[in-house]
C-alpha cells in the first residue's frame, strides 16, 4: 500500500507472509522507489520529503522477539548516524511481548498473527476484508487505481515535476 499524509512524507507499506531471507534487499529496493519521488526536479535536497518503508511481518526475520524493528545509517567507526530522511520499519506479529509499544499497534500485530480482531480497529480490518475478498469488483478497482497511480508517477517524472 502507498501513502502519503499531510506533510508529504511518504509511505510504503508492505505484507510478508513468507521469510525469504531477502528484507533487507526487499526494504532497499522499495525505499529506492520512493526516494525517486520524494524529490522533484530543481528542489534542494534539503526539501526532499521523508520516506517510509514498513515491513508487517507474521515471523521474527531476527529473531530477537522485538514487535518492531527499526533500522538506521550509522557511521561504520562510531555511533554517528546519518540522516537520509530515509525510515525503515519491521513489524513482528510473531513477537511474544508487546509491552514496548502502543496497546493499539499490539492489537494489530497480534490480529496479523491470530486473525483475532481485539480492538476497534482490528474489527473494522476485518469487517472490510470480508467486504473485499466478497467484492470482486472493488478488488479489480484497486488493481486499476494501482495501475493508474505508478502510470502518474511516471508521466509526473518524465514531465521532471
Amino acid at each position: 500500500m502507498y501513502a502519503e499524509d499531510e506533510h508529504g512524507r511518504m509511505y510504503d507499506i508492505e505484507m510478508q507472509v513468507s521469510d525469504e531471507h531477502n528484507l533487507g534487499k526487499r526494504i532497499s529496493y522499495y525505499q529506492s522507489y520512493l526516494t525517486q519521488h520524494a524529490l522533484e526536479a530543481g528542489q534542494d535536497y534539503s526539501d526532499r520529503v521523508d520516506t517510509y518503508v514498513i515491513f508487517i511481518c507474521d515471523f521474527d526475520f531476527f529473531g530477537v522477539g522485538s514487535p518492531v524493528y527499526t533500522t538506521e545509517v550509522r557511521v561504520k567507526e562510531s555511533d554517528l548516524v546519518l540522516d537520509t530522511g530515509e525510515h525503515n520499519i519491521i513489524l513482528n506479529a510473531k513477537a511474544k511481548d508487546f509491552s514496548a509499544v502502543s496497546q493499539g499497534l499490539a492489537a494489530f500485530l497480534k490480529y496479523v498473527d491470530t486473525n483475532v480482531p481485539t480492538s476497534a480497529l482490528t474489527c473494522k480490518i476485518a469487517d472490510d476484508i470480508v467486504i473485499l475478498k466478497t467484492n470482486t469488483q472493488k478488488e479489480g478497482d484497486y488493481m486499476f487505481y494501482e495501475l493508474e497511480f505508478r502510470s502518474r508517477l511516471e508521466k509526473k517524472k518524465k514531465k521532471g515535476r
